[in-house]
C-alpha cells in the first residue's frame, strides 16, 4: 500500500504540482436523499443532479443515461464552479456508498502486488 501511496502521489503531483492544492474546499451543497422520497429540497434535488450513482454507478440501478448524467454534470460545472462540483459530487459518492454498507459489506480494500505490471 505504501508503494502505492507514493506512485499515486507521484502522479498527481505531475498534473497539480509538488505545493499545489486547494485549501480551504468550500463546504458541500448538496444531500443525498432516498429514492422514495415524497418531497425534496433545494439541497435534495442538487444532490441528485451532482450524484453519478444514477447513470448505474454499480451496485446500483441505471436511472438515467450516461449522457444526460454527463450533460446535468458540465452545466453545474459550468453554473458553481469546477471545486465546488467535484466537491459535492465526492459527498455523494462517499454516502452513496455508506448507504449501501449494510448490503455490500464493510467497504473494499484493495489490495494488489506492488510489483505486478496491472494493480486491480
Amino acid at each position: 500500500m505504501e508503494e502505492f501511496k507514493k506512485m499515486l502521489k507521484e502522479a498527481m503531483e505531475a498534473v497539480v504540482g509538488e505545493e499545489e492544492t486547494i485549501s480551504p474546499l468550500p463546504e458541500p451543497t448538496v444531500t443525498l436523499v432516498a429514492l422514495d422520497a415524497a418531497t425534496l429540497s433545494g439541497s435534495d434535488i442538487m444532490g441528485v443532479l451532482h450524484n453519478p450513482i444514477f447513470a448505474g454507478v454499480t451496485p446500483f440501478p441505471t436511472i438515467i443515461s450516461d449522457e444526460t448524467w454527463i450533460a446535468t454534470a458540465a452545466g453545474l460545472i459550468k453554473e458553481e464552479g469546477e471545486v465546488l462540483f467535484l466537491v459535492n459530487l465526492l459527498k455523494m459518492l462517499r454516502e452513496s456508498y455508506k448507504s449501501v454498507y449494510p448490503i455490500i459489506g464493510e467497504p473494499i480494500v484493495l489490495k494488489a502486488d506492488v510489483n505486478a505490471d496491472v494493480a486491480l
